[in-house]
C-alpha cells in the first residue's frame, strides 16, 4: 500500500487547517467604515435580503448567513426576486470606527418603494407605508434628503431595512430611467446638508433660468397678442410657453423634493398633459402665422398628440418618446 510522503503530507495538514481560517475570515469579513469623506459613504456592499415580513429579522443577534446576497442599490426592475416577494427585509453589518461615535452624521436615502429603516433594532425613520397590501401600501421617494443621526457606540452595527413595493406600482414603467431599489449614505451632517443643498440648488437654478425664459416669452408675446388681436399666432405662443413653464416647476418638484408616490404619480400625469398641450399649440401657432388652413394634416396632428398622451397613460413606457426631448426626468435617481 501506497504512503503519503512528509513533504505531501505537510501539505495536506496546511491545507487542512487554512482553508477553514479563509472561510472563517471570510464569513466575519464586514463593511468597514473607518473614516467619512466629504462625498460620504455609499453601503453598497453586504446587503443580505430575505423574502417575508418577520419582526425577528431586524434584530441585531438573528444570523442572516443564509440569506441571499444582493446589491440594492441596483434597478429594481434588475432585481426580480424582490419585485415578485412584493414584500422582504434587507440587512447590513458594517464596522464604524470609535472616533465618529457621538458625531453628528446624516443618513441619506434614494428607495423605489416603502421602508422601515431599524439601525441595531431601534427603528430610525418610516418612509411611506410598508405593506403588502397595494391599497395599503404608500411608497415615498426621500430624494436623498439628509436626516441626521448619532451612533451611541462604535464597531459592529446592524442596519436592516424592511421594504415594500407591489406589483401595481407603475413608476419603475417610465424606462429608460433608473429606479434604484434602496440607496443608502452616510456621511458628517454638516458637509452632507452642504452637498445637498448645493445640488439642489444647481439643479433649481437652471429651471429657474428655462422658467424665465418662457416667462419672458409669455410675457412678450401676451402683449403683442393685446396689440395686434389679429394676430392669433402671438396667443397660441404664449400658451405654449405657460405650458413649458408650469411643466419646468412640476419636474422641479419630482426631482427635488421628498414626495409620495401618489403625488409623483400625479405630477407625471399633469407633466404628460401639459406635454400634449405643448405640441398642439406649437400646430396651432404654425397654422395661425401662416394663415392655413386646417384640413385634414392639421386634425391628424392634433389626434397624434392626444393619441401620444393616452398611450402614455396606459402604457408608460411609450411616454419616453412622448417627454424626454422635453426634458423631463420623472422621479429618476440623479
Amino acid at each position: 500500500m501506497r504512503t503519503l510522503k512528509p513533504f505531501a503530507m505537510r501539505n495536506l495538514l496546511f491545507c487542512l487547517i487554512l482553508f477553514p481560517l479563509l472561510a472563517f475570515a471570510q464569513k466575519r469579513e464586514v463593511f468597514r467604515i473607518d473614516s467619512l469623506p466629504k462625498e460620504g459613504v455609499l453601503l453598497n456592499q453586504g446587503w443580505k435580503w430575505h423574502a417575508g415580513d418577520n419582526p425577528e429579522w431586524a434584530k441585531p443577534e438573528f444570523d442572516d448567513a443564509g440569506w441571499e446576497d444582493i446589491d440594492p442599490t441596483k434597478d429594481i426592475s434588475d432585481l426580480p426576486k424582490i419585485r415578485a416577494a412584493e414584500i422582504g427585509y434587507l440587512r447590513l453589518t458594517f464596522w464604524l470606527d470609535s472616533s465618529l461615535v457621538g458625531k453628528p452624521l446624516a443618513f441619506q436615502l434614494w428607495q423605489t418603494g416603502a421602508s422601515e429603516i431599524f439601525l441595531n433594532q431601534q427603528l430610525f425613520h418610516r418612509f411611506g407605508v410598508v405593506s403588502k397590501n397595494s391599497s395599503i401600501e404608500r411608497i415615498y421617494f426621500p430624494n436623498r434628503f439628509p436626516y441626521p443621526i448619532v451612533f451611541k457606540k462604535g464597531g459592529k452595527q446592524i442596519i436592516a431595512i424592511r421594504f415594500s413595493f407591489t406589483k401595481n406600482n407603475k413608476l419603475i414603467t417610465y424606462k429608460p430611467l433608473f429606479f434604484g431599489a434602496v440607496i443608502v449614505k452616510i456621511g458628517e451632517l454638516e458637509q452632507t446638508i452642504f452637498n445637498y443643498t448645493k445640488e439642489k440648488v444647481i439643479y433649481s437654478r437652471y429651471t429657474y433660468i428655462k422658467a424665465g425664459i418662457f416667462l419672458f416669452l409669455i410675457i412678450i408675446h401676451i402683449f403683442l397678442f393685446i396689440t395686434y388681436p389679429s394676430k392669433k399666432a402671438n396667443l397660441f405662443i404664449s400658451l405654449f410657453g405657460l405650458s413649458h413653464f408650469i411643466t419646468h416647476f412640476l419636474d422641479h418638484s419630482i426631482n427635488v423634493l421628498p414626495l409620495d408616490g401618489k403625488t409623483a404619480e400625479v405630477f407625471n400625469l399633469l407633466v404628460l398633459l401639459l406635454l400634449m398641450f405643448e405640441g398642439i399649440f406649437s400646430i396651432l401657432t404654425v397654422y395661425s402665422y401662416l394663415n392655413a388652413p386646417r384640413k385634414a394634416p392639421f386634425w391628424f396632428s392634433i389626434l397624434l398628440f392626444f393619441l401620444g398622451f393616452v398611450l402614455c397613460v396606459l402604457f408608460p413606457a411609450f411616454c419616453i418618446f412622448y417627454a424626454i426631448p422635453h426634458g423631463v426626468r420623472f422621479c429618476a435617481n440623479d
